[in-house]
């Protein structure tokens, strides 16, 4: 062993003398590492290779050299050798012949599997790629991925950019597309833009972020192209010049006249069309201020880092004067925006299709009619009046739905309003609707499934805490549940199909958030916000939350923003300017008192700042974390922090709580309450959990990821904390029991706790107990009962709350099986088995616990329904009431917990009749048929509305897309997706509908989205394998497509890729398995599973 492998072996061991250690037996076992090892092993191996050592595998290619290697080594290194050697004839042979590699592309490949090393050329770059990519070498993959990425330029970018779509490098190709993007001018003046095929011209000239200063120069390449070759090319204009965004050139009136004049637009009827919609929406822009774009032709692009900013409304703090800014979170940087005359402080502020700014009334602190706009897409926007409102307002709720505006309410708390009114973009009216059932100013107003919610507010000096919504169907307001603390002045924000409730004021300033889920019903709460927040703005974007300015007692916080992200329940504060300081006070032209200041701390601090070192003790740390959050010390904070959850207990982390909460330490906040949900009994066995406030009480029996077996021993800890002092907590039982899941007890168990005298003396716990009991009696003879309050739903405590149903095939028999799929870990676990193969049915899941099959048994049509309940712990599958319809691959969705069965096949013919389960009656009945027969369709629920699209018809696959309005029970077209899909996978995210591979003569691997605000149909990036029949869940905003068929012998994929809308990228999660997948659903993480 060499000298310098000899200093890099790590020992610890004990500080006593070695001889004393043994003698006394107190040696601990001392761990060493070695790390040089793997290197030498390898150098080892690569020398036995060389020398054809041990060697048992031969590799012949086309050129007839003879390359050597030993199996053990490349099966670890490369899952194309390793499914060679376990699975094909190639397995007992010893010599293989491969085709698909040139030999000196091996050769560099396998030394790069027996050293790590590899050299990378322009001269084998392109040979490499491909080869490593059929050995499934991810770092040789990423390596000339890279290597390409460095040569971009314009000149070249078009041939990678194609390369990587051939070889599915989706890093590189999002590469090589941002520089086309960005060096549009360039690279369409090379040859390499003239020899591209129609659809890579349409992908280019059809992105939204093409740097393009004005649209006519997109129009000049697309004539540029046609030309080459005028013949071949001319009857491909139509489908260019539908991605040509005319109206858009409206600056210079001849530019769009001398457009009309070219030959090859003039003897086109359809490209006319274009000419004349352009003609039509600069003519209609001279006449009326405010104009929707009604197609993608009509939006600006949108070049540059984010394609979304945030436009705020700011007010000084010396004045009365308001200003506007634009603020770009990705840069932190903030540029000034078009000034607003009046100050319109108590003003609702909307945008319509995230374009057309709206301030609507408030002005100067009054009640107004008045009413503003701004279009930022204008060169030079400025603000502009618009038609007044009915009734004037200020501190009202504002909010856009289907493009109209919506004013709710307003008022002030003496003389509050219910009325509501709208302002109709095509007749640019306002009219009165249909008013409140109560009076509110100062509310929050959420959209959420085509519904206005009305939230909180004041009325008669009293904050509130009802909520009630809009439908514009049935012109009519209908009250849902309550939140848990009243709330005037709240911010509210809808995520992901959540509405949050954000700060406000209920006789104190308020940092607490709860969040409402329209298939729960129910409010719950999430993690504080670090400051309390009274009128706050919000705003919800690339699937986050940011809550900007608001005020907290005397003090206005302009220059703070929070963002909130919902995958992991924090908050993150930022401050625009930290020019000002409420904690410190200047009294004299040199010294600074630092009021409230130990002085040890403070000379600690200043130490660090001098030396950059501290020490954390248990008797400083309470002293130093206050105070470095106070002088904004980011490293001692941390340290404080980290110091403090190393100390975590179950006798102390209710007192670190409190600590952090008062401090606002996210982190450590974060890191004592999993603490508590994790050791909850032992918790709740502690002094410091009876002397809690009743407020932190609710807070920990709230947590629906709580770590308790038994919700009895729940209710334990209430009673117990009450009994402590009875006599001033008695009152707060009711309150507590609305957080204690009485429904999930047993029978036996709910009994005994109806006797309980604390109980018995409450009607509002009494209630509670009857609710319980009911719940149990319904269940015993009706097996799917909804959860109607989150009392009645599981607990879910352990990883991930949710995981993926999977049901699979196996490849050997036609059988059919499911398991739990955990993507967080990416494991899985045997689910309740299904006694017939289902492959042809249709899945649907209810409340994210009551799992539908639906038809399809053993491949032959069926009326036959089977369902599983996930939140049972001893779970199997049971037979529900069958369809009026036998069919096999139904289309099935979930709409309002109602089951849709759609088309399908019954036997020989395809269908177009739909039916609907409806759980309360437990019974099917039949609705509207579509207006088109289909089979193998995808189903997708957005809006409140049921959309089925693509699939067969009469053995012709289809792209058209319709969908059912329940309200109207009707069925409407919408547009067509841009290739025919059948068995197509659809996957609903953030408002946004993915149709995802299918078959349409060929397998495939695109993807396209639709947005109902653009009603168009838009390409992203595609799948890395084609995909028939997939499985689709989206889960922690992202899509997970599982398995599907991949070629005409019906091999099932056994991998998972992850789509991500934030990059537009997708990850293979699982490959390689041998589990062949052909459906999923996303559910409630089984009990058992923890």
């Amino acid at each position: 062993m060499s000298v310098k492998e000899m200093d890099t072996i790590k020992a610890s061991s004990c500080e006593n003398n070695v001889k004393q250690v043994l003698k006394s037996n107190e040696c601990k076992p001392i761990h060493f590492t070695n790390s040089f090892h793997s290197d030498r092993i390898l150098e080892d191996l690569q020398s036995l290779r060389k020398n054809e050592v041990l060697c048992d595998i031969r590799f012949e290619t086309d050129d007839g050299c003879i390359t050597f290697g030993h199996k053990n080594v490349l099966m670890v290194a490369s899952p194309y050798f390793r499914a060679m050697f376990n699975n094909f004839d190639e397995s007992i042979k010893d010599l293989v012949k491969i085709s698909e590699l040139d030999s000196t592309v091996l050769q560099i490949l396998l030394d790069y599997i027996y050293t790590g090393e590899l050299i990378m050329t322009k001269e084998n770059v392109q040979v490499l790629l491909p080869a490593a990519n059929i050995l499934h070498l991810d770092f040789v993959i990423t390596a000339c991925s890279e290597f390409l990425q460095k040569q971009l330029d314009a000149s070249n970018c078009l041939g990678i950019r194609a390369f990587a779509d051939l070889h599915n490098c989706t890093e590189l190709l999002a590469s090589s597309e941002t520089l086309i993007k960005k060096q549009f001018l360039e690279v369409v003046n090379s040859d390499e833009f003239l020899s591209l095929s129609s659809d890579d011209v349409v992908k280019i000239i059809s992105f939204n972020d093409l740097a393009v200063p004005y649209e006519e120069k997109v129009f000049e390449s697309v004539i540029k192209w046609v030309k080459q070759d005028s013949d071949q090319r001319k009857d491909l204009l139509t489908e260019l010049m539908e991605h040509v965004r005319l109206p858009l050139i409206s600056s210079r009136p001849d530019i769009l006249f001398n457009i009309a004049k070219e030959p090859l637009v003039n003897n086109n009827p359809k490209c006319k069309d274009f000419v004349i919609e352009a003609y039509h929406f600069n003519l209609q822009k001279s006449v009326q201020y405010f104009t929707i774009p009604q197609t993608i032709r009509c939006k600006p692009r949108q070049f540059g880092d984010s394609h979304k900013v945030i436009l705020m409304f700011n007010r000084s703090g010396t004045s009365l004067k308001c200003y506007t800014e634009w603020y770009n979170p990705e840069t932190k940087l903030h540029e000034k925006a078009p000034g607003i005359n009046n100050c319109r402080w108590e003003a609702g502020l909307c945008v319509v299709r995230d374009q057309f700014v709206f301030a609507v009334g408030g002005v100067n602190n009054i009640r107004s009619q008045s009413v503003s706009m701004l279009d930022v897409s204008s060169q030079s926007p400025s603000w502009v009046p618009m038609a007044d409102m009915v009734v004037k307002r200020r501190r009202l709720g504002i909010g856009v739905l289907d493009d109209c505006i919506y004013a709710v309410g307003g008022g002030d708390i003496t003389n509050p309003l219910n009325n509501v009114e709208v302002f109709d973009v095509s007749i640019q009216k306002w009219r009165l609707v249909a008013s409140m059932s109560t009076k509110r100013c100062d509310l929050g107003v959420g959209v959420l499934n085509n519904r206005l919610y009305a939230v909180g507010g004041a009325a008669e000096k009293n904050s509130l805490k009802s909520v009630e919504y809009y439908d514009p169907t049935l012109d009519a307001w209908t009250p849902v549940a309550e939140m848990s603390e009243h709330r005037q002045g709240v911010g509210v924000g809808v995520l992901d199909g959540l509405m949050y409730a954000i700060g406000g004021y209920g006789g104190k300033y308020l940092k607490s958030v709860e969040v409402y889920r329209p298939s729960d019903g129910v409010w719950s709460s999430v993690a504080d916000m670090e400051i309390c927040r009274f009128r706050p703005r919000v705003v919800a974007l690339d699937g986050l939350l940011y809550v900007m300015g608001g005020e907290s007692d005397d003090s206005i916080y302009s220059d703070t923003v929070e963002i909130y992200n919902p995958k992991t329940n924090t908050w993150t504060m930022e401050r625009f300017s930290r020019s000002e300081s409420r904690n410190i006070c200047k009294t004299g032209n040199n010294t600074v008192n630092l009021r409230k200041l130990d002085s040890t701390v403070l000379q600690l601090l200043v130490d660090y700042i001098y030396t950059g070192e501290i020490i954390v003790t248990k008797e400083n740390v309470q002293g130093l974390l206050p105070v470095s959050n106070l002088l904004q010390l980011d490293f001692v904070n941390g340290a404080c922090i980290e110091f403090l959850q190393k100390q975590l207990n179950k006798t102390n982390c209710l007192g670190i709580r409190a600590f952090a909460r008062l401090h606002n330490c996210t982190e450590l906040l974060s890191s004592s309450e999993t603490f508590i949900k994790k050791q909850f009994l032992e918790v709740v066995n502690s002094d410091e959990f009876l002397s809690l406030s009743s407020d932190d009480v609710v807070k920990i029996i709230s947590f629906n990821d709580l770590a308790v077996p038994y919700e009895e021993k729940v209710f334990d800890c209430v009673i117990e904390w009450v009994k402590h002092d009875l006599e001033h907590r008695i009152h707060f039982l009711p309150e507590l029991m609305e957080h204690v899941r009485l429904p999930l007890l047993k029978s036996d168990i709910l009994f005994n706790i109806s006797e309980e005298p604390l109980l018995k003396n409450s009607p509002k716990c009494k209630d509670f107990v009857y609710d319980a009991l009911q719940f149990n009696i319904q269940k015993s003879f009706q097996y799917i009962t909804i959860p109607k309050t989150i009392r009645c739903k599981p607990r879910q405590f352990g990883g991930s709350q949710k995981v993926i149903l999977t049901f699979n095939r196996s490849n050997k028999f036609p059988k059919c099986y499911t398991e739990w799929y955990d993507p967080a870990t990416n494991l899985r676990e045997n689910a309740p088995g299904i006694n017939d193969c289902r492959q042809s049915a249709g899945v649907g899941v209810i409340g994210d616990q009551f799992v539908f099959i639906v038809g399809g048994v053993n491949g032959s049509s069926s009326k036959s329904v089977i369902v599983l309940d996930v939140s049972l712990k001893s779970h199997s599958w049971v037979p529900m009431v069958d369809m009026l319809v036998s069919r096999a691959r139904p289309g099935v969705g979930v709409l309002n917990n109602c089951i849709y069965a759609v088309g399908g096949l019954d036997g020989t013919n395809n269908l177009k009749s739909a039916e609907i389960f409806d759980v309360s009656t437990q019974k099917w009945r039949m609705v509207s048929s579509m207006s088109t027969t289909r089979s193998c369709m995808g189903i997708g629920v957005l809006n409140n509305c049921l959309y089925a699209i693509g699939g067969s018809s009469n053995k012709h696959s289809l792209k058209s897309v319709e969908y059912y309005d329940p309200s109207l029970d009707t069925w409407t077209p919408v547009a067509e997706m841009s290739v025919c899909r059948t068995s197509v996978g659809v996957g609903v995210l953030d408002g946004v509908i993915y149709a995802i591979g299918g078959f349409n003569g060929n397998y495939l691997k695109s993807v396209e989205v639709y947005r109902p605000s653009d009603g168009v149909w838009s390409s992203i990036a595609d799948m890395h394998f084609s995909r028939y029949q997939p499985g689709v869940a989206v889960l922690d905003g992202l899509l997970y497509v599982m398995g599907g068929t991949t070629s005409s012998d019906n091999t099932l994929a056994d991998s998972v890729e992850m789509y991500n809308p934030n990059t537009n990228t997708w990850n293979v999660m699982s490959s390689g398995s041998g589990i062949l997948i052909y459906g999923g659903v996303v559910v409630d993480r089984p009990q058992h599973l923890n």
